[in-house]
């Protein structure tokens, strides 16, 4: 990982001085990805906070690039204990999403998974089911998608515990199961 980061560190120098900014791009959302998985979450954030004024510097605010990225942020800051700008991110990569026609996309099922992440750290479980059902009714519609629908039945009994209703996060474990 130590390498990974010295590569990301130096194809992002040698991509912003060669001005091949969709490179640049790229490397910065890996970046993102490898600070933010590896307990940095602070220097996500800063990295993908970089990419987004890249995007802006390259007039793709409104792309599938900028939805993508925001996304990527928030999670950054979600992680990092950015709980509101984590979710206005989320709403904004939705409006996007929506905007491109991605509404029935794995993107957007993962977007509603990262918001119902949000509302179960608020203990609003209530709200983080409506989420989540909003994201299997996209990935029950996806090919290949079992893995998606187990993950999404987990994070459902989570909160059905949370709410005491006991029955129904059985049954949902058990739909993870069976996958």
């Amino acid at each position: 990982l130590e390498q990974a980061e010295n590569y990301l560190d130096q194809w992002i120098i040698e991509s912003l001085e060669n001005r091949n900014y969709s490179a640049a791009l790229t490397f910065f959302n890996e970046m993102e990805g490898l600070l933010r998985t590896t307990g940095r979450a602070e220097d996500a954030v800063d990295v993908g906070e970089q990419a987004l004024e890249l995007i802006s510097m390259m007039g793709l605010n409104e792309t599938i690039h900028h939805a993508t990225t925001l996304q990527n942020v928030a999670t950054a800051n979600r992680v990092a204990g950015n709980i509101d700008k984590a979710q206005d991110m989320y709403i904004r990569a939705a409006e996007i999403y929506r905007y491109l026609g991605y509404k029935d996309s794995y993107q957007m099922a993962s977007l509603y998974h990262n918001l119902s992440h949000i509302q179960q750290g608020k203990n609003q479980h209530s709200t983080a089911l409506v989420y989540l059902e909003t994201a299997m009714d996209i990935v029950s519609k996806l090919p290949e998608s079992e893995a998606e629908i187990a993950t999404t039945n987990v994070c459902m009994a989570l909160s059905y515990m949370a709410l005491e209703k006991l029955e129904e996060a059985e049954n949902k474990l058990n739909e993870a199961l069976a996958y």
